[in-house]
């Protein structure tokens, strides 16, 4: 196998050399840090990586081929793993998570050999799919693309979100789970340290009027707000509880859709949190209601969840096309379309010692 492109004939300068996997810089689109070479199918494409010294491996992390959404089918799918001629686990294959085609968020995915795994980081072709519905998804990134809020054209979020695996069980989600673009309030020009980041739709306090506890983020025109859930290995979902933004109802997300490593999978409604839930003293409040997205046919599971369930809404709809988050054609209806001025967005803040909005 060559080395890099640059042994062929018909190559000589190609920026795309071996020594870039380890220049540091991996959540990237410029070619200039990336590495190829030519593939060919009966063929076996070897990188060997030499320690020098005897070191304990754990695991190892890879960002996949990323230079544009069309090339991250260069990426590697499956890859073996070996440590001096020994296979580092008992199921030696990786599947591989392809590049997002941007940099929204960290693609690095952390690949962990046996004995060191934990439950969303494990080899990754040992996907049970015993007993499964075939309706459930099954994949590495989860993208809830916010089309429209329920009048607010400013600022949209939620108060929580929970992914349930193929079984019914509540995920464990981490920071290292989740992101969002644009990612927070942070976003704007003068503002940090508002603590209204990704990571609290997953902090499991989601029956909430407390903003400490919620997400919120920036509404820019002509770009769709997108939220990002990854994981290391493919998880198979039967549904996802969703709570919309309490603290100002009318930020809630209203119309979204939900792609499974870019295949559309769901597009509904969320209903607004009423403005009568909130009472005259926090002890009148009533409780902030979940709805859910339903993707099994679990008997017990459609019974539990039958006064919350979504109803996926295909049919009818107006159109919005987008690139990398960005509209070329929408329907009015859609606030990330509309004409709004910029200059008059109300100013926003929820830090760790203040709690207004």
């Amino acid at each position: 196998m060559p080395r890099d492109l640059n042994e062929l004939p018909e190559y000589g300068d190609d920026c795309r050399v071996l020594e870039n996997l380890v220049d540091g810089v991996n959540v990237t689109m410029s070619d200039e840090h990336m590495w190829m070479v030519p593939f060919n199918e009966d063929e076996d494409h070897v990188l060997v990586i030499d320690l020098v010294a005897e070191t304990e491996v754990s695991g190892v992390r890879i960002w996949n081929y990323n230079k544009a959404p069309d090339d991250t089918f260069r990426g590697a799918q499956t890859v073996s793993i070996s440590l001096d001629g020994q296979p580092v686990s008992e199921e030696s294959t990786f599947l591989l998570r392809k590049g997002p085609g941007n940099t929204h968020f960290d693609f690095g995915q952390k690949l962990t050999f046996t004995g060191c795994s934990d439950d969303l980081s494990t080899t990754a072709m040992d996907i049970d799919s015993s007993n499964l519905s075939q309706s459930m998804p099954t994949g590495f990134v989860f993208q809830f693309q916010l089309i429209s809020t329920w009048g607010d054209p400013y600022y949209i979020g939620m108060n929580g979100i929970e992914f349930y695996d193929g079984k019914g069980q509540l995920l464990t989600l981490s920071p290292n789970n989740v992101d969002a673009f644009p990612h927070s309030i942070n976003d704007l020009e003068g503002v940090s340290g508002d603590v209204r980041t990704p990571d609290r739709l997953i902090d499991g306090v989601n029956d909430t009027y407390d903003g400490t506890h919620m997400w919120l983020v920036p509404v820019f025109q002509q770009q769709v707000n997108l939220l990002y859930f990854y994981f290391d290995r493919p998880v198979t979902v039967s549904m996802v509880k969703l709570w919309n933004y309490s603290k100002t109802p009318s930020r809630g997300v209203k119309e979204f859709s939900v792609l499974v490593d870019g295949l559309l999978v769901s597009h509904a409604v969320l209903p607004v949190v009423p403005l009568e839930a909130r009472g005259i003293l926090p002890t009148c409040m009533a409780p902030v209601k979940h709805h859910t997205i339903l993707f099994t046919d679990q008997h017990d599971l459609i019974v539990q969840e039958e006064n919350h369930s979504l109803k996926s809404t295909f049919e009818d709809q107006d159109f919005q096309m987008t690139n990398d988050s960005y509209v070329c054609v929408g329907n009015r209806r859609f606030s990330s379309s509309q004409a709004v001025d910029p200059a008059l967005r109300p100013q926003t803040s929820v830090t760790a010692r203040s709690r207004w909005s």
